[in-house]
């Protein structure tokens, strides 16, 4: 499994969601990003920034999921909810190339200045150190159907990817029904 530093904190200040990632936002690390969206985007929180200053580099999956919300905010804003964005503060330029070259940025806000508001980060409880194979599988798989979905060049980039983990879920799910 990847051992590469990573955390991942947040604050919530006036209905806006800071989250700052810090080290590598990999694989490993999706399914926590994808877990606190999930529960605050839920909650009805429609604005969310991501402070990356710290985060040295993000994969294929972690990219894909950043996308995801990216796109489930712009369709609620084009489906006439105001307030929704995604917001990247402070993004390396090696990060800054990928969502490019996969055609992400349409969908994302880049803003490359201090942050005013200073969030109070904690770190997020939720933030689990290991998480099953399958779930692994489930939110790359999610990330990359994201991804491809965005561009022809994406497609030809990630069907092998994709193929291979549906594969690799299906295994899982078969071992998990035998042995049941």
């Amino acid at each position: 499994m990847n051992t590469s530093p990573f955390d991942m904190s947040v604050s919530v200040i006036e209905g806006k969601v800071y989250v700052r990632i810090e080290g590598s936002g990999s694989m490993p690390h999706g399914p926590s990003l994808q877990r606190l969206f999930s529960n605050l985007h839920a909650k009805g929180y429609g604005v969310f920034c991501i402070d990356l200053e710290s985060c040295t580099f993000m994969d294929s999956t972690f990219l894909g999921l950043i996308a995801k919300i990216a796109l489930t905010l712009h369709s609620e804003k084009q489906k006439g909810a105001s307030g929704r964005q995604l917001t990247l503060f402070n993004p390396r330029e090696n990060i800054i190339h990928s969502f490019k070259t996969l055609h992400v940025m349409p969908f994302i806000n880049i803003v490359s200045e201090p942050n005013v508001e200073n969030p109070d980060y904690r770190p997020f409880v939720e933030n689990p150190s290991e998480t099953s194979k399958q779930a692994l599988a489930e939110t790359s798989l999610a990330a990359h159907q994201t991804l491809i979905g965005l561009d022809q060049e994406n497609e030809n980039r990630f069907k092998d990817v994709v193929a291979f983990l549906e594969e690799d879920l299906d295994r899982l799910n078969n071992s998990d029904s035998t042995s049941s």
